[in-house]
This record gives C-alpha cells, sequence and structure tokens, in this order.
C-alpha cells in the first residue's frame, strides 16, 4: 500500500502554473468548454468495457487522496509522476474506496472530483444504495432485474455526452457508494447480468425505476411531461398491489395551513407568506389514480389568487408536512378537517418503469429476473451492448 498521502491542494497550485489549462469561472461553462484534467490513472479495463464517469464533489478547495494501486499523476495530458502501490485498483478519497481512476479540474477556483470507471464495478456501488438485499437469496432476481435497469439508465446517461462527468453520486441520478457500499450478492448480481440491457426495436430502451408504484405504474407522459415510449404505460401492478410489502406503503400528510404556505414560498410559488389557504382541488387524475393537476385556493387581504400544480412537480412544490422532503408519490386523495389540511396516499415514488419492492415481491414468489423485466417494460427484449 502506497503510504504517502497527497492533498489536492496542491494540485490547484500545479494548475496555476500551467498555461494550458482551461480555467473556468462558473459552473454554466462547463457545459460549452472542454477542460484539460488532472488524473491519476489506472490500467483497470481493457478494450471491451464501457466506462462511466460519476462527479464525486465539484466544491472542494482540497482534499485527502491515498493511492492503493500503481498510479500515474497527469496534468495536461503528459504524465509529469508516477506512484507505485499495491494491485488492488483501488482508490481512497476522503476515507472512501472507490474503483478505477480519479480525474480533477478547477471549476471556479473549486475541484471537480470525478471517478471515471468501468459501468459494471459502478453498479456494484450501485445496488447495495438502491436495492433492499434481503436476508437471503430472497430478493435474488430483483437484484438481477435491477442491476439491467439501472445499468440502461446509466447508458442515457453516458450517450447525453455531458464534457466532465456523466452522473451524480445522489438521488438526482443513482446513488453511489463506491467499494464500501458493495456486497457480495449485488456483486454476483452485477456478474451474471454483465452487458446484459433492455432492448426496443433492437435500440437501448430509456428505464426509470421508483421504489413502490401504489398498485399501477404510471404513463412517462404524465410524470416527464412530452417524453412518450411504448413500453412505459402504466400497468396494473398486482391484486393486491406486489409493492404492498413494501414499508410504509400507505402514509398520511397533516398540513397545517402555515406549513402549507411554507412549502408554497420556498417552492417561489408564491412571492410572501402572507396568505391563507382556502381550499385544495384536484383537479385532474391519471387512468392510474395518480394527481396530474392541483389547484391551492389562496386569498391575502389584497387578492386572491389560484397556485395551479403539474405533475411530479406536485411532489417537490407541496411538500411533506415538516419541511424536510418531498411528497411520497402522487397517488393521494384531499381533504379538510376544520384545522389541517390532510393527505391519503399510497406508493413512493414517480411510479414510472420498474417498481423496485414489487420486483421484490415477485422475486420472493418465485419469478426470474427476465419475468420481471418484461412485466415492468412490456414490449421490450433483453439483448446486450
Amino acid at each position: 500500500m502506497l503510504n504517502n498521502t497527497i492533498y489536492l491542494l496542491f494540485l490547484i497550485i500545479v494548475f496555476s502554473g500551467c498555461s494550458g489549462t482551461t480555467k473556468f469561472t462558473g459552473e454554466d461553462n462547463l457545459h460549452t468548454k472542454r477542460t484539460k484534467n488532472t488524473s491519476f490513472s489506472k490500467n483497470y479495463t481493457n478494450k471491451n468495457d464501457l466506462p462511466i464517469r460519476v462527479l464525486l464533489n465539484n466544491k472542494a478547495k482540497s482534499y485527502k487522496l491515498k493511492l492503493l494501486d500503481k498510479s500515474q499523476l497527469v496534468i495536461d495530458g503528459s504524465v509529469k509522476m508516477e506512484l507505485e502501490g499495491n494491485s488492488s485498483g483501488i482508490f481512497m478519497l476522503e476515507g472512501k474506496k472507490y474503483r478505477g481512476d480519479f480525474l480533477s479540474s478547477i471549476s471556479g477556483g473549486r475541484l471537480k472530483i470525478v471517478n471515471r470507471l468501468n459501468l459494471d464495478d459502478y453498479l456494484k456501488g450501485v445496488l447495495p444504495m438502491e436495492m433492499p438485499i434481503g436476508s437471503g437469496n430472497e430478493n435474488y432476481e430483483a437484484l438481477k432485474a435491477f442491476a439491467i435497469t439501472a445499468r440502461n439508465y446509466s447508458l442515457s446517461k453516458i450517450v447525453e455526452n455531458k464534457i466532465d462527468y456523466d452522473v451524480y453520486p445522489d438521488v438526482r441520478d443513482q446513488v453511489y457508494g463506491g467499494v464500501d457500499a458493495e456486497k457480495d450478492i449485488t456483486n454476483s448480481a452485477v456478474d451474471e447480468t454483465s452487458g446484459m440491457i433492455i432492448k426496443y426495436n433492437n435500440q437501448p430502451a430509456i428505464t426509470f425505476y421508483h421504489a413502490s408504484c401504489g398498485g399501477y405504474t404510471e404513463n412517462i407522459a404524465n410524470v416527464f411531461g412530452s417524453l412518450e415510449y411504448p413500453y412505459l404505460k402504466g400497468i396494473k401492478d398486482g391484486d393486491p398491489p406486489n409493492c404492498s410489502i413494501a414499508p410504509n406503503f400507505y402514509w398520511k400528510e397533516n398540513f397545517s395551513e402555515s406549513a402549507l404556505i411554507r412549502n408554497l414560498f420556498k417552492a417561489k410559488k408564491i412571492k410572501s407568506r402572507d396568505y391563507s389557504v382556502e381550499n385544495i382541488r384536484i383537479n385532474k387524475n391519471s387512468t392510474t389514480g395518480r394527481v396530474k393537476e392541483i389547484i391551492i385556493d389562496l386569498s391575502s387581504d389584497d387578492n386572491d389568487e389560484e397556485v395551479i400544480i403539474k405533475g411530479n412537480d406536485i411532489r417537490s412544490v407541496i411538500g411533506n408536512s415538516n419541511g424536510s422532503g418531498i411528497l411520497k408519490s402522487t397517488m393521494f386523495n384531499a381533504e379538510f378537517d376544520g384545522e389541517n389540511f390532510i393527505l391519503n396516499g399510497q406508493g413512493n415514488g414517480h411510479g414510472v418503469g420498474l417498481c423496485q419492492w414489487g420486483a421484490i415481491s415477485l422475486s420472493q414468489k418465485g419469478y426470474s429476473f427476465k419475468d420481471i423485466i418484461y412485466h415492468y417494460f412490456p414490449g421490450t427484449q433483453l439483448g446486450t451492448l
């Protein structure tokens, strides 16, 4: 193991002294200019590996890095230093272990930290963070189905061809925990499905997933607007719902008037908090029972106002009653008890694509990963990269 610890504050000094390095004044420039990276690079792939770039951090002024493998420090495309370690193929950043390469660049005076690694190694750090593993092998077919679904999702991000990175390491894309998150059973699920993807008309399918559909998955157009794919239509998912085994499948939110006003103000739907809530009206529902449009009637000393919220924005705008996060789903009904506005709902997530708890239920009932894929993405075929 390499004993040296490298502080990346040094890299800022190196960048400042290299006239060929592109520098950025703000995040907007990252979409229009290419930067020459500093990287710690290893021969960890073969020609058949597909790399993905994970943005670990873009706000740091310094970082603590430990190299656990033979590595090279590369500045402006020229090898400046070679460092020896063991053959683990892993580096450690801020106490967390990652496979693959470490890349850095400067943005607005701060370091942009990117982990570049092959797709399967990335998925090994995703599965345990995104799916309940279970106590034995009862969830194994669901884990394999999810590995393929997550591989497709990753591909859709790679082909966006962003300049510096492909995915975030959190709920903005897929939660990624690196080596420390890996488990034997989820690594096996990735290895057994390596290279497998979902296809439609012989092209990689666009895939989404969510925790619990509440009994019906949702048509993608009702959630993400103009997008429309035949295999992402709403389906009935069991009777009783397959995902009814999910924790907190049924939920309730009690909003005081002040809590609702707070969330609307926080979401910039109103300009002040000097309003009273007169009513909440569900104006449109989808065929699956989800709310497509909600109207909140407000009054103040100056005027009355309607706030109209549509689609998946309902979850982020209304939020939950304590203001700590988004609403679990749009599958709910609303009522007023004289003091509070009450939402009674079920499910968790946007409802499009694979229902994770539904997949787990099907796995526990003996269905194969192929059955699960074809159930949630009807009309698709399994193929290879």
